[in-house]
This record gives structure tokens, sequence and C-alpha cells, in this order.
């Protein structure tokens, strides 16, 4: 187990290695809870939206989850299982899913099985690519701006490898955390997730992605979120991405 200290506290991936719900402790950020990080940014400007009844949270819950796979990584002497979502063209993951992979196994809910042997991916910000033109899957819409503390979210992913599970949860607070091998602004949330979500989606009461679940604080205190504006601005410069290379036994 690799252990690095970043922003003066310990993460935990939300990938299962070996395809166990195990935790690794690294600085990336996956679908859990994080302590308190180093520094704050500032708070954008829209204000919270009321809450929506359990009734509600369904039918936008039973909408997304279509969209969403489970990805399992065969790797050169390890296995990783995790969470993606599609965005049209491609699916959303996080780097540590497919870093030092062979390929990648992905499993839709509807529309069956296929293997990625290539992808792009941003080690900065902990996302990655994965081209699904031949493998279609409704895309799920991104929110036009960051949230705000106070607001109701939800998951989305396969924990311990499966099956589907959803939960809900609030942004409690944004601090600077790591993120692949940065700083930045990442979402303090409340959701109840685990290993195996890294790379599925937060999701907004209106139904759009409002960020990508990453990591947990050490002590399970908070999960931690990768904000949409991050995911926006990674697919706004793709040419900018690196070209995943399969690893080799």
């Amino acid at each position: 187990m690799n252990e690095v200290r970043g922003a003066k506290r310990l993460l935990a991936m939300l990938s299962g290695l070996a395809l166990t719900a195990g935790l690794l402790v690294s600085c990336g950020i996956a679908d859990h809870q994080l302590p308190n990080a180093s520094s704050s940014t500032s708070i954008p400007t829209h204000t919270p939206g009321d809450d929506i009844t359990d009734a509600e949270w369904k039918v936008v819950v039973a909408k997304v989850l279509p969209s969403i796979v489970h990805i399992i990584g065969h790797g050169c002497g390890e296995n990783w299982t995790g969470s993606g979502f599609s965005v049209g063209h491609y699916l959303v993951t996080n780097e540590h899913m497919v870093h030092n992979m062979k390929s990648l196994e992905i499993i839709t809910p509807k529309n069956g099985t296929f293997v990625a042997t290539s992808w792009l991916y941003s080690k900065a910000d902990d996302l990655a690519l994965i081209d699904i033109s031949n493998h279609p899957i409704a895309a799920l819409p991104l929110a036009a701006q960051d949230s705000i503390t106070g607001d109701s979210i939800a998951t989305g992913g396969y924990p311990g490898g499966g099956p589907q599970v959803s939960e809900r949860g609030m942004l409690v607070g944004k601090e600077i955390g790591p993120v692949g091998d940065s700083l930045t602004f990442v979402w303090l949330t409340t959701a109840n997730v685990h290993a195996g979500d890294s790379g599925g989606p937060m999701i907004s009461v209106k139904g759009t992605v409002a960020g990508v679940m990453y990591a947990v604080e050490q002590d399970n205190t908070h999960t931690i979120a990768i904000p949409v504006s991050r995911l926006r601005a990674t697919l706004d410069d793709i040419s900018s991405l690196k070209t995943g290379i399969p690893c080799r036994d």
C-alpha cells in the first residue's frame, strides 16, 4: 500500500484493488470522505436550490443510472474495479482507474460489455476519457456551474464491484486538496460511498453532473468529489490530454 501525505491529510481512493473493496491510501481524491484542506477558494455566486422529495429523487436517479457503467481494469499484476459515466463521445472516469492497465472491461447496464485498450488522461486532474463512439451510451448533461455548500447531491457507482448503487448526501464544504499530482478545489460530501465508486458521477437535484467522485478521508468523515468546472475544463481541452499506453506483462 502506498502512503502519501497530501494537504496535511491522508486520502483513500475509491477504486477496488484486485476487485475487492480494500482502500488504498494516496494523495488522490475518490468517492468517499475528505479531511479539512489547507486553504479554501471563493464561493460561487448562485444560491442553494431547494431540496426535493424522496419520490422526486427516485425519478432523477432512475434517469441517470443507465448512463453509469462498471469498469474493471485488467493490469499487469493487479486488477481494479471502479465506475464511469457517459458524456456522449466519451466515458469519464478517474485517471487512477486506468493507470498501468492493459485493458478496460466496460460493463453497461443495458448495452452489454465491451473492452477498451486506449484512453486519454490528465494525471493532474485525475480524470480519464474512454472513447465510446462505437458503443453509444446515453450522455449525462453537465451542470452549467459549480454547486455550492448546502446543495443536495446523489451518487451512482458500483461499490465493491457491483451491483449498481446510488447514495444521497449533501455538499458540506469546499477545500483545496490533492487531485492527481496537483492541488485544486474539491467538494466534501456526506454521501456514503465506497471502494469501487471511483469515477462515478456526483448528481445534482436537476439530474446534471455536478462532479466526479474521487476519494474518501482516511477517517471516513466525508467523501470527496472533483467539481464539474474541472471536468468541463478537461473536456474543453482534449487535445492537451495524454494517450494511455497499455502496460505489458
